[in-house]
């Protein structure tokens, strides 16, 4: 059975949405053949949508194709769920509500943003503080959705046929990727569905490929029964269409182990797996990722050739609204919510915010911070929402990323705005400072680096009088990570002197600040906006660095002013 003529026939018959860019890529790695014992190949999951990616938009697209105006889309997840973030922020594209119910697991630094994202992209969250719980945090979810529209249930995890589908399609990619079938693909299993598309495509091909799943999730929702379910039901419906293809039970999934203590839970062979693969450059998350790259180590012998799932996201971007693009680039160490004011009410703009690699609920790799890393990775965030060209609205280390755009790709930039930041790099004893912030964040976390910053980021008049963002400050520093955090400080470090770039700045350019800012005070962004060729200047009362979110009617009425007049 040709793949691509069966890719193009389930895809004319169920009709999916497009929320994904395929195929994703696969990667060969000879690098990681000493960490893991294996001749690696990474399907690169992740890469699959700039807004969220991920395995979880396979599934998605099936499961969200074709739902009428006004719906109210209803899921279940850990409060650190990729799949409850993933379907919000792609129900929010189509133009959908969403409403989740969660339980708890514990809680680590990609559990604290996911979860944080998750209340930033959904209409609604019910929360349960224990598993017994949720009951009622599920019936508080459905009748919140009822109120909103019309309910829609997406099964938790995306396990369900039609989204096992989705990833039936991941697998046949790889007869185009790959020169000869692999020995084995590896990779985490949770609710089942991916494990499960696997599977299918391996039969589909003929491939004597095993798919090795790597249990990350208590053995009653992870096992080989519900993929052999879940595998059952795509083949149902794919015949219901008219497009028959092969089930053999000698395609069923080898389920591996690699639970530890429990769902959530790090384990000393994953997190020692994570560390390994830092290095090389891949990040992976202690709940799936990590746990499932520690079992290519124990293979049995005779499977050399493996490809791994990379099903992690990789930048976070929430995208609203349509017109011209605007592009926002958060500061350190904060998150894209900074600018929670300016998405909500500069409506008339195509408004994108990223979490920058390592903030948020963006992936956190060990290494690769600079600023040019950062300007990098904005362009390729453009080039994956099909947008040649934006205003930058960049804050602080924002500002800085601005500026090396301005320098590695000026073409992408339409108009610039700089919000409470500098053109100088760092003198000696502000390095020493951001070695010494990075020492106490490896040391004591990001609630010690919350504790030493606040006071001198916000105007006394917000410490004063603002307990909410005060509050809502030091919640996004203490979601950062620390590899996101401390690689940042290093790049911040070792940022270029930009005051040479201030007058070949050639596009419209606004210059705003806050009255109160210790770090980057009124002088400091008047000498900015004077060696810009026409800059306009604009200084915001009673507020200190974080401008746009202490003083957010002044700020954003200034930027929309700037705005209307391109």
């Amino acid at each position: 059975m040709d793949p691509i003529e069966l890719t193009r026939k389930i895809r004319m018959a169920l009709a999916p949405c497009s929320l994904g860019a395929w195929p994703t890529p696969l990667d060969t790695r000879p690098d990681l053949e000493s960490a893991s014992r294996t001749e690696v190949s990474l399907k690169r999951e992740d890469r699959s949508s700039p807004r969220y990616g991920g395995n979880k938009v396979r599934g998605l697209e099936f499961l969200l194709a074709g739902l009428p105006a006004g719906t109210v889309c209803v899921t279940i997840g850990a409060v650190g769920s990729t799949h409850c973030l993933a379907t919000a922020v792609h129900a929010r594209h189509l133009g959908h509500r969403t409403v989740l119910a969660q339980f708890p697991q514990p809680e680590t630094a990609t559990s604290r943003a996911l979860a944080a994202a998750s209340v930033d992209r959904a209409d609604f969250v019910a929360r349960s503080r224990s598993h017994a719980g949720f009951p009622l945090a599920l019936w508080r979810a459905w009748r919140t959705a009822g109120r909103l529209g019309r309910p829609r249930w997406i099964p938790g995890g995306g396990a369900a046929p039609a989204a096992v589908i989705g990833h039936l399609l991941a697998g046949l990619e790889l007869a185009d990727q790959l020169p000869a079938p692999p020995d084995a693909i590896v990779l985490p299993v949770g609710s089942g569905g991916t494990a499960a598309g696997l599977a299918l495509a391996m039969a589909v091909l003929g491939w004597p490929t095993t798919v090795f799943a790597v249990r990350v999730a208590p053995a009653l929702i992870a096992n080989v029964w519900r993929v052999r379910r879940l595998s059952r039901g795509a083949v149902t419906l794919l015949t219901h269409h008219g497009i028959p293809i092969p089930d053999p039970p000698s395609r069923t999934p080898v389920v591996l182990d690699g639970l530890g203590a429990g769902y959530g839970h790090p384990t000393p062979a994953g997190e020692a797996a994570r560390e390994l693969a830092a290095r090389h450059g891949v990040t992976l998350d202690p709940t799936y990722g990590a746990k499932a790259f520690a079992a290519l180590r124990a293979l049995p012998t005779g499977f050399r050739r493996v490809v791994f799932w990379v099903d992690d996201a990789d930048l976070a971007v929430d995208m609203r609204g349509a017109g011209p693009p605007l592009l926002f680039v958060h500061g350190f160490p904060f998150d894209h919510t900074m600018w929670k004011h300016q998405l909500a009410g500069l409506t008339r703009w195509r408004r994108i915010a990223p979490d920058l690699r390592g903030a948020g609920a963006s992936s956190a790799p060990a290494s690769g911070y600079s600023m040019r890393r950062y300007a990098d990775d904005l362009a390729a965030v453009l080039d994956g929402v099909g947008v040649e060209q934006a205003v930058v609205c960049g804050l602080s280390l924002g500002g800085y990323v601005l500026f090396e755009l301005l320098r590695r790709h000026p073409d992408r930039v339409r108009a610039a705005i700089f919000c409470d930041t500098k053109a100088e790099p760092d003198s000696d004893e502000a390095k020493r400072g951001r070695d010494d912030l990075a020492a106490v964040a490896q040391r004591h976390g990001q609630t010690a680096v919350a504790d030493r910053l606040v006071p001198n980021l916000l105007a006394p008049q917000t410490l004063e009088n603002q307990p909410d963002v005060v509050r809502h400050v030091r919640e996004m520093i203490q979601r950062m990570s620390l590899s996101g955090m401390v690689g940042a400080l290093r790049a911040l470090r070792e940022r270029p002197d930009s005051r040479p770039t201030l007058p070949t700045v050639g596009v419209p350019t606004l210059v705003l600040g806050g009255e109160d800012d210790r770090i980057s005070p009124p002088s400091v962004m008047e000498a900015i906006a004077a060696a810009i060729p026409g800059a306009r200047y604009e200084r915001v009362p009673a507020a200190g660095h974080l401008a746009p979110l202490e003083q957010p009617l002044a700020a954003t009425r200034i930027l929309g002013e700037f705005l209307e007049g391109l």
